[in-house]
């Protein structure tokens, strides 16, 4: 018995392919001879602008591009020069218009848009969302960069909840939304309630609103949050979101944190130091935790108090002034902690308060392996050498663009970062931490705008991230990067007077054990002549 899934007879009569034979005797199958269904798989797997492109090859696929469910439409799709992006908006709204007409009454999973945008774009986003909900779509990407001028073209697109009904909305699996604004939804609009990804990504909202929605979201299970700036408290904990696995809150100006979700096993922070509660969330795996302006200690006692579960921890201050005398005591431990890695970018003057962090290891008892990444700096070279980011820059408005210019650095600790950068500051950086604030200085500013700054955000921050890759592999505290022999041996130095407070901690816990011992066995001797 041949197999009934491949066999020539079972194609015949199943799918009425054509077998012609070769001179070899074998069946000569054409790709036009594919049935339609067939046909319809294939092109489904390929992006709307090549399966567009294979209608020219046959006239009988004329019409079979349009069975393709996913459709993704961007802004080099009709530009390539970023300077005249802005020149082809009606030509971008004529080509989706265009596709999205052929695909009236055929299912589409998905529809992603990315382009800049401007008010002129407002009625046919609108469209494109109805055009969405009657499908069914279960991914809807609306991926806006803000314009060059903001002030000329106004405010974010305000997301249309009244075009959402009940039925498509059901169906919306996953959801990402960029520059657009968050007004309150109306009074019977019922959330996402089988939504399980959702991303932000400078989304401007209140507090109430923004609790609103998520606690709509009861079947969420990815959520990203980033430069959605509330200057309020990010809170949900009314609705827990008792799905939620993974969790992202990068550069939001927000002043507190607090989360109900039992299920969360990854949890990412980046920006200003705040407190952070996760309640509930007892299987907490990883967690990573870039903050600005704190000191190591009170980010341990908040890390402590805010998230006990957690087992893998990643702790990353820049520009750290220790305090001369620290320890930790608390009546809380980390229970589950297994692995530590914190890093460390201190002025070089506290170079010999490094031993206080031993005291971390007092409340994770049960922890495995510790990794310690220290990087110090000389705070007179930095001030002479670098502009803090707190300082003021030059007024430059957008028609002197010339004036910032395109860098790569060139220190081996970031070698190759692109930056950017005002020519009147001829300064350098020391670590790579400065230039990624400066960036957001200069945007938050206006000196960079539009494109530039979306760029320069986005190089920055892939490049931050490719850099954290790297030294999460590292399995011990390198201390290679420093300079002069100087400097590597009193990194040598460190790191033995860190393992000598290690062992002086322990043998003062041995001598501890030795005393109990001791007088357990004088007890028993007494108890023993007594009787």
């Amino acid at each position: 018995m041949g197999n009934y899934l491949t066999s020539r007879i079972t194609a015949e009569k199943h799918v009425h392919v054509k077998t012609l034979k070769n001179s070899k005797g074998r069946p000569d199958v054409k790709f036009h001879d594919l049935p339609e269904d067939v046909l319809c798989a294939i092109l489904s797997k390929l992006p709307v602008k090549e399966a567009v492109r294979t209608s020219v090859l046959s006239t009988d696929w004329r019409c079979t591009w349009t069975a393709c469910p996913r459709l993704s439409f961007g802004v080099n799709d009709v530009c390539k020069n970023v300077k005249m992006k802005h020149q082809h908006t009606q030509m971008f709204i004529d080509r989706v218009n265009a596709v999205l007409g052929k695909h009236c009454g055929r299912v589409v999973d998905q529809l992603e848009i990315k382009f800049i945008f401007e008010s002129k774009l407002v009625d046919h986003l609108n469209n494109w969302i109805r055009f969405a909900m009657s499908t069914h779509a279960k991914n809807l990407a609306f991926d806006l960069a803000p314009p060059s001028n903001l002030l000329k073209y106004g405010d974010h697109y305000r997301f249309p909840f009244e075009l959402l009904d009940n039925k498509s909305i059901s169906c919306l699996a996953c959801l990402q939304l960029s520059f657009v604004c968050f007004k309150p939804p109306p009074a019977d609009f019922i959330g996402f309630p089988n939504l399980r990804k959702l991303d932000l990504h400078v989304v401007k909202t209140t507090r109430q609103d923004l609790e609103s929605i998520l606690c709509s979201c009861i079947t969420l299970e990815w959520l990203s949050i980033v430069r959605c700036h509330l200057k309020d408290e990010m809170k949900v904990v009314l609705q827990p979101l008792s799905q939620l696995q993974y969790l992202k809150i990068m550069h939001c100006e927000v002043t507190k944190i607090e989360f109900d979700a039992a299920n969360l096993s990854t949890f990412v922070y980046d920006g200003p130091y705040i407190p952070i509660t996760l309640h509930h969330a007892t299987k907490l795996e990883n967690a990573k935790f870039w903050f600005r302006g704190a000191v190591f200690q009170r980010a341990a006692t908040s890390l402590l108090n805010g998230l006990p579960d957690v087992q893998n921890l990643t702790l990353q201050l820049g520009m750290q002034r220790l305090e001369s005398r620290w320890t930790l005591n608390s009546p809380r431990v980390f229970s589950h902690l297994r692995h530590v890695q914190i890093l460390l970018v201190i002025h070089h003057e506290d170079s010999d308060k490094i031993l206080y962090l031993v005291s971390f290891l007092r409340v994770s008892p049960f922890i495995e392996k510790l990794e310690v990444h220290v990087v110090t700096v000389d705070t007179a070279q930095r001030l002479t050498d670098a502009l803090d980011p707190g300082e003021p820059t030059p007024r430059v408005d957008s028609a002197a663009l010339d004036m910032i210019k395109f860098y790569r650095s060139g220190i081996d600790e970031h070698e190759g970062w692109v930056f950017y950068r005002c020519t009147k500051h001829q300064v350098t950086c020391d670590f790579w931490r400065w230039e990624l604030e400066y960036v957001h200085h200069l945007v938050e500013h206006r000196v960079l705008v539009g494109d530039a700054a979306v760029d320069a955000i986005g190089a920055a921050e892939d490049k931050r991230e490719e850099l954290e890759r790297k030294r999460t592999k590292a399995i011990k505290v390198d201390f290679g990067s420093f300079g002069s022999p100087s400097e590597k041996n009193f990194a040598i130095k460190q790191q033995v007077g860190m393992l000598l407070g290690l062992g002086r901690e322990i043998l003062v816990l041995l001598k501890l054990v030795m005393a109990d011992v001791m007088v357990l066995c004088v007890l028993c001797f007494i108890v023993v002549m007594k009787k």
